[in-house]
């Protein structure tokens, strides 16, 4: 049970439905009361974090006394796992920037659902929809405990408005997310499953540059998702990968012969 007290404002939530609710009674001059639970934790930015947020592309170049403006009035809140953060169709009230953690977009149709994008940090999510003042496309949860920057959708459009530097920020992130939606989709049309995880596996390869190893950012099951297959399906790709020099232990993923798996994958000619 948390209990919120904001302004008069007296909300009690027990589960994630109510989750939407409770983040719009929080805002700056808010006071929380927590029982039974010690995975939530919500705070003002504290200063030693502001020049870690002041570094995102986002923020980064715009006036330094609209950036204070943002962050004076944005808050840090510590969510669980598996917490529902929004809902498709749910009015965006926030800008949500991933700060630690993990996060998953998703949507469904029925009783399906699926993954469409796994949020590593330090990343917004989702601006097109605090841009645009539209509910959202997507529904979001926690993957892992998770340090999320709750940025007011209405002081983020003002300041858009007034900041040049933010709104030419704020023009590009929308743009790369453009970019990033048709390499997908291409990917999901042109690929079969296991080409489209030896692509996935290239691509996590190069951004996080290890040599020869790399990391799983989720679960398999999250990642079957993401990839448009059944983890069972999932399975069975890697095990065809090995031919081509990939083997995995746990989420840790070894390519002995990247050529051979450039080969198989045929990667984006494009860069991103």
């Amino acid at each position: 049970m948390i209990e919120i007290k904001n302004r008069g404002c007296l909300l009690k939530t027990c589960g994630q439905p109510d989750l939407c609710r409770l983040l719009k009674c929080l805002r700056s001059n808010h006071d929380l009361i927590f029982s039974n639970s010690n995975d939530y934790r919500s705070q003002n930015l504290r200063p030693a974090e502001k020049p870690e947020i002041a570094k995102l592309p986002l923020f980064r170049e715009m006036r330094e006394d609209e950036r204070e403006r943002i962050f004076s009035g944005s808050f840090l809140q510590v969510f669980p796992p598996q917490l529902v953060l929004f809902e498709v169709g749910q009015h965006a009230d926030f800008l949500h920037i991933l700060v630690d953690g993990l996060a998953e977009l998703y949507t469904s149709v029925g009783d399906r659902d699926t993954t469409m994008r796994i949020v590593q940090p330090v990343r917004s999510f989702i601006l097109a929809a605090v841009v645009t003042d539209l509910p959202y496309l997507m529904s979001a949860r926690t993957l892992e405990s998770s340090r999320v920057m709750l940025v007011p959708a209405a002081l983020m459009r003002e300041v858009v408005r007034k900041d040049t530097a933010l709104m030419e920020a704020t023009m590009r992130e929308l743009a790369f997310g453009y970019r990033d939606l048709v390499l997908a989709l291409a990917d999901m049309k042109l690929r079969q499953s296991a080409e489209r995880l030896a692509h996935f596996i290239l691509q996590q390869h190069d951004e996080q540059e290890w040599s020869g190893q790399t990391q799983l950012p989720a679960e398999k099951r999250v990642l079957a998702s993401l990839l448009g297959m059944t983890p069972e399906n999932l399975s069975r790709a890697f095990g065809l990968l090995r031919k081509h020099g990939v083997s995995i232990k746990g989420s840790t993923v070894n390519v002995s012969d990247r050529a051979m798996l450039e080969v198989f994958a045929r990667p984006d000619r494009v860069p991103r």
